[in-house]
């Protein structure tokens, strides 16, 4: 287990900021003559629920965040057990938002109906985060059909997003460019720093 390197790795920031986007490209980015290296990627949880029930987070919010934050424990956790049992020395899950986003969500006296816990306890489950901003210009991406949020609300989920996310120690801001293609190449970039080796090609244009 020492010679083991396992990294758990989210992807977040405010909605339509291109995070959806920018893990479907990495996806066909991996290089395909890596080796000792396995990946995992950990689809949006509240999504996967949005696509059953689109008005489930107005009608109650803390019952939504409640079932997003129980899909994202099994998720992820199913994730990472499965990577254990690979026989790979390099084990990568990269996640498509995470559990302290529960913190974003909601406000502090509703979060603590699904737990006690603090957004620093759930910090520890990730070895890195790269925060999206928001994009430059509207027109980048026409964002997650299933999502639901105002400008307004948009707005206060980046603000605390920021509050809540930026406390993880290692914390990588991805900066906004006019071009989608310029994000993915640039998070492809860190996301090579990170591990330490190519594992994604940086390609001139994705999509």
């Amino acid at each position: 287990i020492k010679n083991v390197q396992l990294q758990n790795i989210v992807l977040t920031g405010c909605p339509r900021s291109g995070k959806t986007t920018v893990i479907e490209a990495l996806k066909d980015a991996v290089d395909p003559a890596l080796k000792d290296v396995c990946i995992s990627f950990v689809n949006e949880s509240a999504t996967q629920l949005l696509r059953k029930d689109a008005d489930m987070p107005r009608r109650d919010p803390i019952y939504f965040q409640t079932r997003v934050a129980l899909t994202e424990y099994i998720n992820e956790d199913g994730g990472l057990i499965s990577l254990l049992g690979r026989p790979e020395p390099i084990k990568i899950q990269i996640c498509d938002r995470g559990l302290c986003d529960l913190f974003v969500y909601l406000e502090a006296e509703q979060s603590s109906y699904i737990s006690e816990m603090t957004p620093e306890y759930f910090l520890k489950r990730y070895s890195h985060v790269l925060y999206f901003s928001p994009y430059v210009a509207d027109e980048v991406t026409e964002g997650n059909e299933f999502r639901y949020e105002t400008e307004d609300e948009i707005l206060l989920r980046e603000r605390k997003g920021r509050d809540v996310w930026f406390k993880h120690k290692n914390c990588t801001e991805i900066p906004s460019f006019a071009d989608v293609n310029d994000r993915i190449a640039y998070t492809a970039k860190v996301l090579n720093g990170i591990i330490g080796k190519e594992i994604f090609l940086v390609k001139e244009k994705y999509i």
